[in-house]
């Protein structure tokens, strides 16, 4: 399916689009179906309002929740299928206003990015993993492209991964 994606990747069709919504969203659904893992939401009251496809801008952050997951489920041990697991493993979304940009950033408390062949990450094809296709990444990479927008791979302040990404802000926010 990421495959298939990634191949017939449509242009995206743009619209003023809450930002903060779709993250409410993106995150509520991965709340419901993992309660082994701490998600946390930080984004503003309001509106944010951004110029971008929102299918595509779901698919980017369901992409890197994914992501985050799967790297805290191996570095975890977690069996995700329990419902009262207690764990450690913790995913923060964040989304930040500046002058012209948001910042959305997703970070988690797993083994982290590889510092080595981390430039790598967003080739398509290109893992890391035993299992994976490689895509997830080149995908969230060609929205992020897609939107003018920038992405950051790092390192988080809770040890893992942390992907930032700048999108131009809607001028009705400004």
């Amino acid at each position: 399916a990421e495959f298939s994606s990634f191949a017939r990747m449509p242009n995206p069709d743009m619209k003023e689009e809450d930002l903060s919504e779709i993250c409410r969203q993106a995150v509520f659904l991965q709340k419901q179906a993992l309660r082994s893992i701490s998600f946390q939401l930080q984004v503003p009251d309001h509106s944010v309002m951004v110029h971008c496809d929102a299918q595509q801008i779901s698919q980017l952050l369901t992409n890197l929740l994914q992501n985050a997951i799967n790297a805290l489920e191996a570095y975890y041990a977690l069996d995700t299928s329990a419902a009262d697991q207690v764990s450690p493993a913790k995913v923060i979304v964040t989304l930040e206003v500046r002058d012209q940009t948001v910042l959305l950033t997703v970070e988690d408390n797993g083994p982290g990015f590889p510092k080595e062949g981390r430039e790598r990450l967003t080739e398509p094809y290109y893992t890391t993993h035993t299992k994976g296709t490689g895509l997830g990444l080149a995908i969230v990479a060609k929205i992020v492209e897609d939107h003018q927008g920038t992405l950051e791979l790092g390192d988080s302040f809770l040890k893992g991964a942390k992907v930032t990404i700048e999108l131009p802000i809607s001028p009705d926010n400004i």
